[in-house]
């Protein structure tokens, strides 16, 4: 059901470049992942995170989240509101290219997916 992305990486993958540490930190990703999920993923997605510059710019504060993610065995989208104590800065690079970047807030994604502090 995910859709494909070329910087999506399976563990299979990346594992003869992990250390044992990363590796258990993978796992516990994969536990967080199947407690959210309902089920036990076999093929956990893995995303390599890209180098940031020292200072990004700071562009505002988040207000909400949209996202997809399969639960239960089925594709919902979610939306999360976050309550005004627990709103992340978005920032970017300096050149502005891609990815976004979520600095701070207070909250957590567990199970029931984002939950504010």
């Amino acid at each position: 059901m995910r859709e494909e992305q070329p910087y999506v990486l399976t563990l299979d993958e990346l594992l003869p470049q992990l250390s044992a540490a990363e590796v258990e930190q993978v796992r516990s990703g994969q536990r967080l992942l199947d407690d959210f999920a309902g089920r036990k993923i076999e093929n956990v997605a893995l995303t390599r995170v890209p180098t940031w510059p020292r200072i990004v710019i700071n562009i505002g504060l988040v207000d909400g989240i949209l996202y997809s993610a399969e639960r239960d065995g089925k594709l919902d989208r979610y939306v999360h509101r976050f309550k005004p104590r627990a709103r992340p800065m978005m920032a970017v690079r300096p050149d502005g290219q891609a990815p976004v970047l979520l600095i701070g807030g207070s909250y957590d994604f567990t199970e029931l997916g984002i939950v504010d502090k």
